[in-house]
């Protein structure tokens, strides 16, 4: 597979369709989450992660990994705001 192909050395192809197919995963997660789909938040930060991971070992930038780490942290933040009393998190089934 082409997981395995980046983690065997693949070059710098495997890595780019590799980070492709995360970013297009991320948004196909963001229409889960329009839909108060809960996994929809899990799959971002699951995709987020594997797409942090695979940019350290290949193209190391700290730029890249806080933006990442702050996305995730606003994301969850903005599911904390409470309206009537009931956090959106818990909208989210």
């Amino acid at each position: 597979t082409l997981f395995v192909s980046v983690l065997a050395g693949g070059g710098l192809i495997a890595v780019v369709a590799l980070s492709m197919i995360m970013s297009i995963a991320i948004v196909v997660f963001a229409f889960m989450l329009l839909k108060w789909k809960k996994i929809g938040f899990w799959g971002i930060v699951g995709a987020t992660v594997l797409n942090v991971i695979l940019n350290s070992i290949y193209f190391f930038s700290v730029n890249s990994l806080l933006t990442s780490l702050i996305s995730i942290i606003v994301l969850y933040a903005v599911l904390q705001i409470k309206k009537n009393n009931v956090k959106a998190w818990e909208h989210l089934k």
